[in-house]
């Protein structure tokens, strides 16, 4: 019979033995002790390096002077959570009592981080440095601000977790410069550095700036107009040109507030643009109803004469400066209104999601209704082959 102790290993057993001895009394520890293995047990030695973002330009390089860190205090609070499924279709044939699966390969779920940028526990070394570490909060979320409106493909990395993905959402709750609160949302595309992915620079295509300016000339339209009505104007012709100018407002409120938000939702562009060329029409035949107005009008009637300067005279300058205003702003909308059909140009014929049986040629001539023009959508999609995979999107660009 083998002995039951040839494989015991002595040093272990008496670690063992020992510890039970002494665990009773572990009550005993100071308070001290208890909180020092807890923050041991809890430790943020996995993470020493931070979480950290690492952007991409459009050409695949990595930005080394735009890398952004999360530190110590900054670091994600809420759990880390990542994960994601592997892509699978299934379908059934005629004649076939089984089905043909395919497996298309893992999708990764996107990750959101959640926490807290404060520079209180930071340590200037000198007086010089302690407002621009107090700034620390806010240079980060400008970095991520800088990073989410470029559009750039960025990795991250805490720990041995790498993906690669764009962020998606960011959302900042500044209750000071120097305490931050955020929650980033990334979408994941995968493990690796995606080498073939296209960038649809179309949205930055929208015409904010000219919604900016046509707001700001709005706001100056209406400054005018209801700042600086002469006391000889008669308040009958006075409302008129109050009204109309707040005919004129709302269209042109409605124009960039759909410019600034609709327009944003790249899947329904299309119809958003065709939306919103109505708007600008609207707005410009404002502008031609407060023309009309201001036409049958004259500034002489019932202006009586000062000492100094007529009353005409007076009328005839305001309203020839809410004129000149009002047509800064119709100008405004002529240029957004010349914006938008190019952008409508330049928008895909469709998109189409790939079925089962869907060949380049047999989509060719479904949008074309030529099947030599299948290269078109080769192209435009910068296929490697003129095998489709099955669920993929394809844009199909305007012959």
């Amino acid at each position: 019979m083998a002995n039951p102790l040839n494989n015991f290993n002595f040093s272990n057993g008496v670690d063992v033995l020992k510890k039970k001895l002494q665990s009773p009394f572990d009550r005993f520890k100071s308070e001290e002790k208890a909180k020092s293995d807890l923050r041991f047990a809890h430790s943020r030695n996995d993470f020493r390096e931070g979480f950290i973002i690492t952007p991409y330009n459009k050409s695949g390089k990595e930005l080394t002077n735009d890398i952004i860190t999360f530190l110590a205090d900054s670091m994600p609070t809420a759990p880390f959570t990542f994960g994601g499924k592997q892509k699978i279709v299934k379908d059934y044939y005629p004649g076939n009592s089984e089905p043909t699966v395919q497996v298309l390969g893992p999708q990764e779920g996107d990750v959101t981080i959640k926490g807290r940028l404060k520079s209180k526990h930071l340590k200037p070394n000198s007086d010089e440095d302690r407002e621009v570490w107090r700034l620390y909060p806010q240079y980060i979320q400008e970095q991520v601000e800088a990073v989410r409106v470029a559009g750039l493909l960025v990795r991250l990395n805490i720990g041995t977790w790498q993906r690669w993905g764009f962020i998606e959402d960011a959302t900042f709750n500044m209750k000071t410069l120097a305490d931050i609160e955020y929650s980033i949302n990334f979408l994941i595309v995968g493990y690796n550095q995606p080498k073939d992915f296209i960038i649809v620079d179309k949205i930055q295509q929208i015409p904010y700036n000219s919604s900016k300016e046509l707001s700001k000339q709005l706001s100056a339209t209406l400054d005018i107009t209801f700042g600086k009505v002469p006391a000889d104007m008669p308040k009958s012709f006075a409302d008129q040109i109050n009204g109309a100018i707040s005919d004129i407002a709302s269209a042109v409120n409605l124009v960039t507030g759909f410019v600034d938000t609709a327009l944003g939702e790249l899947d329904s562009l299309k119809s958003s643009v065709d939306r919103a060329k109505g708007l600008v029409k609207n707005a410009r035949n404002k502008i031609v109803s407060y023309r009309r107005k201001v036409g049958s009008f004259s500034p002489e009637a019932d202006a009586p004469k000062t000492t100094s300067i007529s009353g005409g005279y007076l009328n005839s300058s305001y309203i020839a400066s809410v004129t000149s205003s009002v047509n800064q702003v119709n100008s405004i909308l002529s240029q957004l209104a010349l914006q938008l059909k190019k952008l409508v140009e330049t928008l895909p014929l469709a998109r189409h999601k790939i079925q089962s049986g869907d060949t380049l040629h047999k989509l060719a001539v479904k949008y074309y209704n030529d099947s030599t023009l299948w290269n078109k959508i080769y192209d435009h999609n910068k296929l490697t082959s003129t095998e489709l995979i099955l669920g993929n999107i394809l844009e199909i660009p305007r012959a």
